[in-house]
């Protein structure tokens, strides 16, 4: 039993020294001798130096091809008239092999239709996704963002081999575990502590997984009859609009000078009223 328990405590410090090493450069400890006294010890450390060194040899930088980027896009199109879009779009995205996660569309009569959609697309085919989707109309705005996950990717998928290294190392000591309850409720706890943990990391590389290989598209449709694309001024247009803000300030000027004074006929008034009384009884007294 005190093997068993100086053996947990040395996964356990294991462990604690941190999964980056799974980064570093390895060096292969030597294997100990079967007659060393420190055996326990010695043995669980030969085990993390051969697996850090196995894990070093077999793992390579990402190159480019492999790079795990999640990209997202928005894009806003008018048209004139808002009747099929919705069908338009969900033929769209079935052509290029993607799907609606979810629509949020205004059919209200009397006033101009709208409508917004996330759509899920498959990397190979996002560009040609975008160029396609702004053929729906007039493309009014367009954006697109990717972030480079490869990092994190990496660092769980080698965080997940330590931690199921050392779930079989507790396993196997509590398969030889022959001591008191307590003692394997101890062990049962650490053996539960790391399987919440694979699974947190495994949740968060599977959300990754799937952000990188479809990208999320944000569509947004609107209605507007007779629409006119913004186009840049010419030298009339600069004209008009200089001279359009020129009277615009005159005007706004000479409204604020009326409403000032008409804001201060009051306090005058008021003025005349007391001081004017006061003013005439020197006059006569003088």
């Amino acid at each position: 039993m005190n093997r068993a328990l100086s053996l947990l405590l040395a996964l356990l410090l294991v462990v604690g020294c941190g999964v980056e090493s799974e980064y570093e450069a390895a060096t292969v400890m030597p294997a100990p001798a079967p007659a060393s006294p420190a055996s326990d010890m010695n043995y669980v450390y030969a085990l993390k130096s051969e697996n850090s060194a196995g894990q070093a040899a077999s793992e390579t930088p990402p190159v480019a091809d492999n790079r795990k980027i999640i990209y997202t896009a928005s894009l806003a199109v008018v048209v004139e008239d808002f009747s099929g879009v919705e069908q338009s779009i969900n033929e769209l995205v079935k052509k290029y092999g993607g799907f609606v996660a979810s629509a949020n569309v205004s059919l209200n009569q009397g006033s101009e239709r709208s409508g917004t959609w996330v759509l899920r697309v498959p990397v190979a085919t996002f560009e040609d996704f975008l160029n396609a989707s702004g053929n729906l109309g007039v493309p009014e705005r367009r954006e697109q963002n990717g972030q480079d996950v490869t990092e994190e990717y990496v660092d769980l998928e080698a965080r997940i081999r330590s931690k199921k290294q050392l779930e079989e190392r507790i396993l196997e000591l509590l398969a030889d575990n022959k001591g008191e309850i307590k003692d394997v409720i101890e062990v049962e706890r650490e053996l539960s502590r790391v399987r919440t943990e694979i699974e947190q990391m495994e949740g968060r590389l599977r959300y990754l997984a799937d952000r990188t290989e479809l990208t999320t598209v944000t569509l947004m449709v609107r209605e507007e009859k007779e629409y006119q694309p913004p186009q840049a001024p010419g030298l009339g247009s600069q004209i008009a609009a200089t001279w359009n803000n020129s009277t615009t300030g005159i005007w706004s000027l000479g409204k604020g000078i009326v409403l000032v004074a008409v804001a201060a006929l009051p306090w005058l008034l008021l003025v005349g009223v007391v001081v004017g009384p006061v003013w005439a009884w020197r006059k006569r007294s003088e």
